[in-house]
């Protein structure tokens, strides 16, 4: 989910700094609303599953150490950098739901980073004072878990429910983005139930992952609807049914790939464990270089296809060999993923 982002933010830039005719434009604003529509709610069901696992097996206060290392203190880190470039100006080529300021867009495309910080902790304080109910109603929440079932149609109930969340759709009819510092609550709420979910999951993690692999291209198929009929009802301009038929199409398609990937990559590769493990520095660092590759190309005259086959491939090569040799086997890498890995990744099998 990381990675994709180096890919969704091309589709989402090159239109702001360069002229981009209609074809190419709608090539790219397809693209970005295909990954959207999973890669957020995707990446917070993850969290949740991990957060789960992490608190479970190290305990508290690794939650909380883990927690402040790889995300709070690089959010802290990462802020303070981007502040000294945007605090006159805002981010002036940004599209957020509503004003271009500093305060609105201070945290641009970490903004995610900010929300996951706010969602697991207010997810601990809930797993501390549930430890304190009552030993029946602790006996009746596992017993919901361990009866829950992730098919088609108990997936389809999820995304009902997601969608009685008011203003999580933007006026483009895509899950919003906000990149303040103010929180946006239903944004919270909508991306929280996803990470409960992992959560839950988590708990009885064999039965529901093997149903979700199961069901992977069923809810497939039923993305791809409800993605299209999204599409049409926002192309005449149904106001009422587009943002609950997106949230369905999102729901689906968050079930769909990561049932798809259990189903067909669920083994362990030497290559996929480097490219995960070398994911948060691409992520962090792939914006300069792309964006200032995209510059250069638009001032060319190069086409907005090539800027974005240069740009991506710029990007990547510059943060995966910097990672390479720069952070994977240091303090970096420490700072970043909890331990020094070698720079040779392992052979596995």
């Amino acid at each position: 989910m990381m990675l994709l982002g180096v890919f969704v933010h091309a589709a989402l830039v090159i239109p702001e700094l360069m002229p981009v005719d209609a074809g190419t434009g709608s090539f790219f604003a397809v693209s970005y609303a295909v990954v959207h529509s999973f890669r957020m709610p995707a990446f917070f069901l993850l969290s949740g599953f991990f957060a789960a696992y992490l608190l479970q097996s190290e305990g508290v206060r690794a939650f909380l150490v883990s927690r402040f290392k790889r995300i709070v203190s690089v959010l802290a880190v990462a802020a303070t950098i981007i502040a000294s470039l945007l605090w006159q100006t805002g981010c002036t080529w940004c599209s957020p739901s509503q004003s271009r300021d500093y305060l609105s867009t201070a945290l641009i495309y970490l903004w995610f980073l900010y929300y996951l910080v706010i969602i697991s902790h207010l997810a601990l304080v809930a797993h501390l004072l549930a430890k304190r109910l009552p030993a029946r109603m602790l006996e009746l929440g596992r017993a919901l878990t361990e009866a829950l079932r992730l098919g088609p149609v108990a997936v389809g109930v999820i995304g009902l429910v997601l969608a009685l969340v008011p203003g999580v759709i933007d006026t483009a009819g895509q899950v919003r983005i906000e990149m303040g510092w103010v929180p946006n609550i239903p944004l919270l709420v909508f991306f929280g139930a996803f990470f409960a979910l992992g959560w839950v999951i988590n708990r009885n993690a064999e039965p529901l992952l093997r149903k979700v692999t199961a069901s992977a291209w069923v809810n497939f198929g039923l993305a791809a609807g409800f993605g299209a009929a999204s599409a049409w009802l926002f192309s005449i301009g149904d106001a009422s049914w587009q943002p609950v038929v997106q949230v369905l199409a999102v729901t689906y398609s968050t079930f769909a790939v990561i049932g798809l990937f259990l189903r067909y990559l669920n083994a362990e590769l030497a290559i996929v464990r480097y490219l995960a493990d070398a994911s948060y520095w691409v992520y962090l660092f792939h914006a300069p270089v792309m964006f200032v590759v995209i510059a250069l190309g638009a001032g060319a005259g190069w086409s907005p296809i090539i800027v974005a086959v240069v740009s991506i491939a710029s990007a990547l090569a510059f943060t995966i060999v910097t990672y390479h040799y720069l952070v994977r086997s240091t303090v970096i890498g420490k700072w970043l993923s909890g331990r020094r890995r070698p720079r040779r990744a392992k052979r596995v099998g």
